[in-house]
């Protein structure tokens, strides 16, 4: 019987190895529907993800709101034995504030500037066209072979109408906006309940947060041992300072950012102010490749218009950005990250690539967790090796 133990104790590293080389080849094989099969449990799972994440967004203010109760007011204070609810509540009507405000003072807005650009956007072509045909004739730029003329040339020549290109462009993507509006309308509907249904779970996971992680605590601490329970719960306490520094600074940065683009073009009277200004602080969040999506789209649009518009943008938008880039960024979200600018841009590319613009949303947290932990890895297997004298100084 001990000769048995003894073989299954040296076949066992190769076992989990074969298992897990085994594991690897089945999902790369079935990598597409396992994908679809998570995306089909996730979809069921929106109202318990929308809450986690408004939950999460609204933790932030609603500690700093109990910290400023707990600092400002007695032991048999009645404020501080209501703290939590007081928190909550101040919390939620800000959350509702914010949105309540996008909805009624910018969506109006936004959607005029969207129509406005749908509805000309055939005209914004030919505009386009015309401003760059006369910003080079300013720098004494031959344009000969820029004009329209010579463009709907090359078209006929290859069998293919301008003016039908334009016109037919134009009406399929009006045609097809309101295809899309009038399909989308029963999807909205179930949007806009899901979000309810998680404001309302939000609300419960922040009033029994301190119950919810100790229940966790407790089922970590049950199927694991001592050292690996620890490691995990440390997991979750360094990824959650992480996305919470992350999370908190970056809708600051998004607002600061914002208003910054916004009163420029105010002030230089600059066209679709606030439709830029919006898409400048949404892609704010985007590290590394938002803003220069920001760039090219605000820059076309405004070209459209006419070319200087798009220079004066250009040129406020890069003050801005070295402004967020030097100033608010470090003294908002500072070093805590401790990421390299390479692994920012792979980051992104990266989990941009597998997920889409949420992927790029949460690449830098993410990415920041494992490189935290990659990091004390590597230093704890370094201190293991020269503890035990396995090392060479000199490789160092």
């Amino acid at each position: 019987m001990k000769n048995i133990k003894d073989e299954l104790l040296k076949v066992k590293p190769w076992l989990i190895v074969i298992s897990f080389a085994a594991l690897m080849v089945f999902i790369v094989i079935n990598f597409g529907a396992i994908i679809n099969i998570l995306g089909i449990v996730f979809s069921n799972l929106n109202v318990l993800f929308y809450g986690l994440v408004m939950a999460f967004v609204m933790n932030i203010p609603m500690v700093k709101i109990e910290n400023a109760i707990l600092n400002n007011t007695s032991d048999e204070s009645i404020i501080r034995k209501f703290k939590r609810g007081i928190s909550i509540t101040l919390s939620a009507i800000l959350f509702i504030a914010v949105i309540t405000m996008l909805i009624m003072f910018i969506l109006p807005e936004l959607s005029e500037s969207i129509i406005r650009l749908i509805n000309n956007l055939a005209n914004y072509f030919n505009s386009l066209i015309g401003n760059i045909n006369q910003f080079l004739d300013y720098l004494h730029v031959d344009t000969e072979n820029l004009n329209n003329v010579k463009l709907e040339n090359l078209l006929n020549s290859l069998g293919l109408d301008y003016a039908s290109i334009i016109q037919n462009a134009s009406s399929a993507l009006i045609g097809g906006t309101g295809d899309i509006l009038s399909k989308q309308i029963g999807y909205v509907g179930n949007l806009l309940f899901d979000i309810f249904m998680g404001f309302v779970v939000s609300m419960y996971l922040l009033g029994s947060k301190e119950n919810l992680i100790r229940q966790f605590k407790k089922v970590i601490v049950a199927i694991f041992s001592h050292d690996i329970a620890s490691y995990i719960l440390r997991i979750c306490r360094v990824s959650n300072d992480i996305f919470k520094d992350f999370v908190g600074g970056k809708l600051i940065e998004v607002i600061i950012v914002g208003l910054m683009v916004y009163v420029s073009m105010i002030i230089f009277k600059l066209p679709f102010a606030l439709l830029i200004s919006c898409l400048c602080a949404i892609m704010t969040i985007i590290p590394v490749v938002g803003s220069l999506i920001a760039t090219i789209i605000a820059c076309l649009l405004l070209a459209s218009d006419n070319i200087f518009y798009a220079l004066g943008f250009f040129v406020i938008y890069q003050i801005v950005q070295n402004l967020d880039g030097n100033l608010i960024y470090p003294k908002i979200i500072g070093k805590s990250l401790g990421l390299p600018a390479l692994w920012i841009l792979v980051s992104v590319l990266f989990f941009g690539g597998l997920f889409g613009a949420v992927g790029m949303l949460i690449a830098v947290p993410f990415t920041a967790c494992i490189y935290t932990f990659f990091t004390d890895f590597i230093n704890y297997r370094l201190k293991v090796k020269k503890k035990n004298g396995e090392i060479d100084e000199s490789l160092l």
